[in-house]
């Protein structure tokens, strides 16, 4: 097809105004330096090696336990001190072999001793191939992962566990089988140690992720989290006190050793990879709240591994009262302060009012006999939901339980996890009876308005509405956040602005600011946006490629590090490369969607994407293959089709565009645009008779502007 013919070329912009990439740019920035932070040799560790701190006596904890024996003691054999460790022959010998259950057509995964140490191997069943050493161990209560060395300094974590308890090993995956190229995976890169597990269980870790090799040279202080990872200072300290200066290392502030617990016990987007004790949560992550499909209930409860900060962020004893992690656990036991088998640590604030906790005769609260398990505080209002199959996990949102609700919306009730043999219809009235019909009455409309939003059905002013209500920190930002379903309305327009820059919260200001970059409402902003303390709130502003060029330089700067230190995660490729494009920087939007599809070469998505890039830097058969790919990822998804019709159609192939556009409408009939680009291609082969038909579909459904179909008429009629 000529370009001076028809406008197909006037087509993919069109197309690409669905493409929801944000802004990026493809710069690497050094990582700001701390007192752990020390160059390291070049080359990646293997799990054995020491660490490339481990000459440096103020960083090991043995040194701390000389005046600090009480701590070191408590902290020595939790599951921080031992969240990771290597592969010990001695000690791990006596577990293995390992196998995967196996059943026909499903992968088999095996690690064995073979020679001097342990072997993986995976396959169909009839031909396993090695896939490296067993080198380390992850976790270590419910459950112990094996890590496996891939090779360019990239370890992955195996499905199979070991449960301590029972003596044996599981799948993690039981009822989630993954394929190989799905990200999940075990060698895919959602299950890369490096990249989503090591920040979490070492101390002091680097990523050390190369973008020209896909390599890893990644570096650590110490294996399992220690003293210093979670205690700033200990290097100045550690001096002073060898030469008799006490009293020089202080406690850390309440909320400062709250960020410390927050930075990993939340499902969190790292911005920078830099995080040390004493930072803001905030400066450094971006929460995951109940907006974004499949963490959350409608009602806040936990659904996927979300961890603690979230929930509680949710709660109002974190996302109102204030309430942290140290006022209930013992920061080195990691146990609650008060036995929770009798209420006393609940009761601790709920007797006396305590930290503005509203007071409660139990006896007057519970329908269930005192010291039953039924009468415990947790068993109602901290449910546990199991994940990686072993490993139950309490709600840290305190949620009512509401049977009510479990029948409207679908979400669980504890009361059915003890009473599984009465009916829900016997469970609401009786809840109902002892508490009158108006329980929970203050959560129900959030919980279904939520409900609403996450199936994409969100109501403006119900939103709107709820957002003028006295609502925990996290809900508020969840609630603004899905206002971007929703059209900019004055009073909607009206409540974000104040939210961007007045709420003390900086998940609410960022879930503001965000929805207002992506409505074009920014600019009026950028001023109070860029002079804002937290770093989450900064980057929400970048969220559109057309906003980058309007913010100052030092956002830009940070956006920029934001993007090369998450240059392993797929999604940030095509986010670079949009901006980079934009900026005229053709060089660098290839590097970064060079290997992106090896990321996850199962997304259909990832790949469109990928694929509409290469096609407007003009590189045609890399777009060509990875839409093909993405078609036969999904081949149910018209969108995918019909940018493959435009990619074949700019590419000369006319027979294989219609081909493809007419796949575009068969799966999605009232997909104007595809029949209108269907009209184009068929006139362009001298079907005149099937072009008309096609225009006169996508004028029915007005699927292109009143110009092109002007334009398309009279070539008709030509």
């Amino acid at each position: 097809m000529h370009r001076s013919s028809l406008p197909l070329r006037l087509l993919i912009p069109a197309l690409l105004l669905g493409l929801a990439l944000a802004s990026g740019v493809w710069w690497f920035t050094r990582s700001r330096v701390t007192e752990l932070r020390r160059p390291a040799p070049p080359g990646a560790m293997t799990m054995h090696d020491p660490g490339h701190l481990s000459g440096d006596v103020w960083s090991q904890p043995a040194t701390c336990a000389r005046c600090h024996a009480e701590a070191f003691s408590k902290w020595h054999g939790t599951n921080h001190a031992l969240a990771n460790r290597p592969f010990d022959a001695e000690k791990d010998r006596a577990t293995l072999p390992a196998r995967m259950p196996f059943t026909p057509g499903a992968e088999r995964i095996e690690v064995f001793w073979k020679g001097s140490g342990a072997q993986a191997f995976s396959g169909d069943g009839k031909r396993l191939a090695p896939r490296g050493p067993a080198v380390g161990i992850i976790g270590v209560e419910p459950l112990r992962q094996l890590l496996i060395d891939a090779g360019g300094g990239r370890f992955q974590v195996t499905p199979m566990a070991w449960d301590p308890a029972k003596r044996e090993w599981f799948d993690v995956f039981r009822d989630d089988p993954r394929r190989p190229g799905d990200w999940g995976h075990w060698l895919g890169q959602g299950m890369n140690w490096n990249s989503n597990c090591a920040a979490c269980h070492m101390t002091d870790y680097q990523k050390g992720f190369d973008l020209a090799t896909g390599d890893y040279a990644s570096r650590w202080g110490l294996q399992g989290i220690s003293c210093v990872q979670c205690h700033r200072g200990a290097a100045d300290h550690a001096r002073r006190a060898d030469r008799g200066e006490v009293g020089t290392f202080t406690r850390a502030a309440p909320g400062p050793a709250q960020e410390n617990c927050l930075s990993c016990h939340s499902r969190r987007e790292d911005l920078t990879g830099n995080f040390v004790s004493g930072d803001r949560f905030h400066d450094h992550y971006r929460l995951s709240l109940p907006d974004e499909p499949g963490l959350y209930f409608a009602d806040g409860q936990i659904l996927d591994e979300v961890f603690e900060a979230g929930s509680h962020h949710l709660g109002a004893m974190g996302g109102r009262s204030g309430i942290r992690c140290a006022d209930c656990h013992d920061p080195h036991t990691l146990a609650p302060i008060l036995p929770v088998e009798n209420d006393a640590l609940c009761m601790r604030c709920h007797t006396t009012g305590l930290q503005n906790a509203p007071v409660i005769v139990p006896a007057n609260h519970t329908l269930h006999a005192p010291g039953s398990a039924g009468s415990r505080c947790i068993s109602c209002h901290m449910p546990t939901r199991t994940y990686m199959a072993r490993d139950p996990r309490h709600d840290h949102s305190f949620p009512i339980p509401d049977p009510r609700l479990t029948k409207e919306l679908g979400v669980p009730n504890a009361c059915t996890s003890c009473h599984a043999d009465k009916p829900l219809e016997w469970l609401i009235e009786t809840a109902e009876r002892f508490w009158g019909p108006g329980m929970n009455a203050a959560r129900r409309p959030r919980a279904r308005a939520v409900a609403a939003a996450q199936r994409g059905e969100a109501s403006s002013n119900t939103l709107l509405d709820l957002l003028a209500e006295d609502q925990p920190d996290g809900w508020r930002a969840t609630l603004a956040s899905f206002l971007r379903q929703t059209a900019p309305t004055e009073r909607a327009v009206h409540t974000l602005e104040k939210l961007a820059v007045e709420d003390p919260d900086a998940t609410v200001r960022g879930r503001a600011v965000e929805v207002l970059t992506g409505w074009g409402r920014i600019e009026s902003l950028k001023d109070r946006v860029a002079a804002d303390p937290a770093r989450v709130v900064r980057l929400a502003a970048t969220t559109r490629p057309e906003t980058v060029g309007l913010l100052p330089s030092t956002i830009r700067e940070e956006l920029r590090h934001y993007l090369s230190f998450n240059a392993d995660r797929p999604g940030h490729r095509p986010r670079a490369a949009e901006l980079a494009i934009r900026e005229g920087d053709p060089a660098t939007a290839r590097a970064a969607l060079g290997a992106a599809a090896a990321l996850a070469p199962n997304d259909a998505g990832l790949l469109h994407d990928l694929a509409i890039l290469h096609s407007r830097l003009g590189d045609l058969e890399p777009a060509l293959a990875n839409l093909r790919k993405a078609a036969e990822q999904a081949p149910a998804n018209a969108s995918i089709q019909h940018s493959l019709g435009l990619v074949l159609a700019e590419n000369q192939d006319l027979s294989g565009a219609v081909a493809a556009f007419e796949a575009a409408v068969r799966i999605d009939p009232a997909a104007g645009r595809s029949w209108y680009n269907l009209s184009v291609a068929r006139l362009q082969r001298g079907e005149r008779e099937q072009a008309a038909t096609a225009l006169g579909e996508a004028r029915k459904l007005r699927g292109a502007s009143p110009q092109e179909l002007a334009a398309m008429e009279q070539a008709l009629r030509r």
